[in-house]
């Protein structure tokens, strides 16, 4: 199973100087992860030019495009794409 998550979070990017703290270090993340089954952890940057992707241009540049991706689950609150 592969993890795509988005870094630096993007609270930082989208609203700088916003007290945003991790519980675990991204060492420590990947190893809680491979416990669970992930056997990848994919890191996108998220930076200006990713926030701007509508959840469409998210899905087909980025999901199916760069990663070639089959099957997409996301949580009960994950959003993608700008304003997604």
């Amino acid at each position: 199973a592969v993890l795509v998550s988005l870094y630096p979070h993007p609270r930082r990017v989208l609203a700088p100087g916003t007290d945003l703290r991790s519980l675990l270090s991204l060492r420590q993340e990947q190893a809680v992860l491979s416990t669970a089954g992930i056997d990848l952890l994919y890191l996108l940057r998220f930076d200006g030019a990713l926030s701007r992707l509508t959840p469409e241009q998210f899905v087909d540049q980025v999901l199916v495009g760069a990663l070639g991706a089959h099957h997409v689950v996301l949580g009960p609150d994950a959003r993608v794409g700008h304003r997604g």
